[in-house]
This record gives structure tokens, C-alpha cells and sequence, in this order.
């Protein structure tokens, strides 16, 4: 048994030939769904590692996993297999979704690990690493967590535990505009939807009640002036609402959907309530415009006449002014 494996780690299909050919290949050879989607990374970004450019790459046969690709390259004393690695960490709620993989060789995937939130900050830390002179294989051993991971689990929030609150103070920007996006869409939060681009998944429980107290009031604030802009035309100034969501929340011991439920509840009853307010200001602007309007209005008559009455009836001469004109009148 053991001789007909290593026979069959011997077996080197062309890389290209099995991208070109993969349904014909699929047919005769075993390729996991894993496998698949990495064939399929390869086709759209090229047979490489995305990280150091290995591209001696060649597809062999394990007795297990069927169809694998790995590179001539010996890592750990074997030829280095080829992986899928997160953008975002799927550690931070990074989607398992082609959208968010790429194709690294074994070897950068491990020195990566769980350092750095987003593939391009890494990248951008080996590219400079080889610009120094450095191995960045060694030095990402001295790492613990790059200032950009921290940074990201600042503002994201742990995922093992619910009561955990995050001590950053905003929402990662990506995170903040899509759930704006929802919420002026839907009309709520919806959990267990991605983002657009795939970036994020909002299938973990209670991912979104992991947020600062900060960071939900600025995002609360901000959807009920767009709320009420939407519903009345009309901008109001940021109310600066101390909405103390994490305050109900601990409190109560409420679910995930229910602490969700609650946000939207006191989204709404800031709309209602500031709504009212700022119809009186909008009906108030609105009179005082058409006063102003009515006022130019009048003004700009009343110039017409005088300027007409200008031209109609000439000023009336002065008494020298009569004699210069008959003089003139004799002379001529």
C-alpha cells in the first residue's frame, strides 16, 4: 500500500493542462471541492503564489485528497502544497467564499498565520522585509500580532465570547458602510447576510453586539439623520443621542436578535420623536423662505416702476437750464 502511494506522489501533471481541462480531469481523477476552488483561484489570478511568485507549480495525485497542487519547491523536506488563504482572516469573520481567497504556497500561508487581519497588509510587510535584506520567514517568527491585526480585533471584537465588548470606538469602515447599506435597505439590521464584495459574514452569533457603546452611537446617530432627512427632506445636526444600548443590553442578558431588535427600537423612537421636531423646523424654513421670496419679489417690482418711470418721464429742467436750451435754440 505504502509503495503504491509513494507511485502515486511520483504521478506530475502539468498545471496548465489540468486549468485547461479541469471537467475532462474531473472525470477520471478525484478533485475535492477544496481543490476546486483553489483550480478555480488559479484560473482567475495565475498559477503562482500570490505572495513570493513561486510558479514552479504541478498538480500530483494523494491517495486521499486525489488531484493536489504543490510546488517543486521543498518545504518541510516535501514538495510545498499550495493553499487558499483569507484576505480577512476568516478568524474575523473573513467569508470562505472565492471573493475572499487567494492562492499562497504553503510556506508564506504559515509564516502569515494569524498575524496580520488583511492579506494586503502582509503582503506589504514581506514585499518591504525583502527590501531590507531580511528572510521574512524568520522574522515573522518574532511577530505576535502585527499593529494592523490589533488595530482590527480593536475594532471588530472578539468572537469567543459574547460578553466581551471591544474597546475600540468605531466600526471598521467596510463593516459601518454595509450595515448603513442594510439598514436604509431593510429597515433594520439582517444577521446571517454577507457584505456585497463577500469581505464579511454576519453568520456568527452576536457578531454585531460586540461593538463599543461609542461606535454604536455614532452609527445609531448617524442613520437617524439620514432616517429622517429621507422621511422629511429635511437635514437635521447630529443629535448626539446617548442611546446606552450596552446598558439595556446587560441588563436584560438578551439574545443577539433581541439586542438587534432593541437597537432598531431605539432608532425608531429617536426618528419618531426628532421627526416631529424637524417637520416644525422644516415648515418653519419653509414659511420664512416664502416671506423672504414674497419680499424680493416686491422689491424687484417695485425697481421695475421706478426704472420705467425713469424713462417715461424725463427729470423737469432748472431754470438756468431753460435759458441755455432757448439761447442755444436762437443761435442755431
Amino acid at each position: 500500500m505504502k509503495a503504491l502511494a509513494d507511485s502515486m506522489n511520483n504521478v506530475k501533471v502539468k498545471a496548465q493542462y489540468v486549468l485547461d481541462n479541469t471537467e475532462a480531469v474531473r472525470s477520471q481523477i478525484k478533485i475535492s471541492s477544496g481543490n476546486l476552488m483553489l483550480i478555480n483561484i488559479a484560473k482567475r489570478d495565475g498559477l503562482k503564489c500570490d505572495c513570493c511568485g513561486d510558479d514552479k507549480l504541478y498538480f500530483t495525485i494523494h491517495p486521499q485528497n486525489g488531484l493536489v497542487l504543490v510546488s517543486s519547491q521543498l518545504y518541510k523536506k516535501k514538495p510545498t502544497a499550495m493553499t487558499m488563504d483569507h484576505d480577512i482572516l476568516k478568524s474575523l469573520a473573513g467569508a470562505d467564499t472565492i471573493d475572499n481567497q487567494h492562492l499562497l504556497c504553503e510556506r508564506c500561508n504559515s509564516a502569515r498565520g494569524n498575524l496580520f487581519a488583511e492579506y494586503s497588509e502582509f503582503k506589504s510587510w514581506f514585499d518591504e522585509q525583502i527590501s531590507f535584506g531580511r528572510n521574512p520567514y524568520n522574522a515573522a517568527r518574532t511577530l505576535v500580532q502585527n499593529f494592523c491585526y490589533l488595530d482590527f480585533q480593536k475594532n471588530l471584537g472578539s468572537l469567543k465570547d459574547i460578553e466581551h465588548l471591544a474597546k475600540g470606538a468605531v466600526f471598521p469602515p467596510v463593516l459601518r458602510k454595509h450595515l448603513v447599506e442594510m439598514y436604509m435597505k431593510n429597515g433594520k439590521f439582517v444577521r446571517n447576510i454577507s457584505a456585497p464584495n463577500n469581505s464579511y459574514n454576519y453568520t456568527s452569533d452576536s457578531l454585531l453586539t460586540r461593538y463599543n457603546t461609542d461606535a454604536w452611537n455614532e452609527l445609531m446617530n448617524s442613520l437617524v439623520v439620514m432616517l429622517i432627512e429621507r422621511e422629511h427632506k429635511y437635514r437635521i445636526q447630529n443629535p448626539n443621542i446617548n442611546f446606552s444600548v450596552y446598558k439595556t443590553y446587560n441588563k436584560k442578558k438578551m439574545s443577539a436578535d433581541d439586542f438587534l431588535n432593541m437597537i432598531h427600537n431605539k432608532i425608531q423612537a429617536s426618528v419618531f420623536e426628532l421627526g416631529k421636531t424637524a417637520l416644525a423646523e422644516r415648515r418653519e424654513k419653509i414659511r420664512k423662505d416664502n416671506i423672504a421670496a414674497t419680499q424680493r419679489q416686491a422689491e424687484e417690482m417695485q425697481q421695475k416702476v421706478q426704472e420705467q418711470h425713469t424713462i417715461l418721464i424725463p427729470a423737469e429742467l432748472t431754470f438756468w437750464q431753460k435759458i441755455v436750451k432757448a439761447v442755444k435754440a436762437m443761435i442755431a
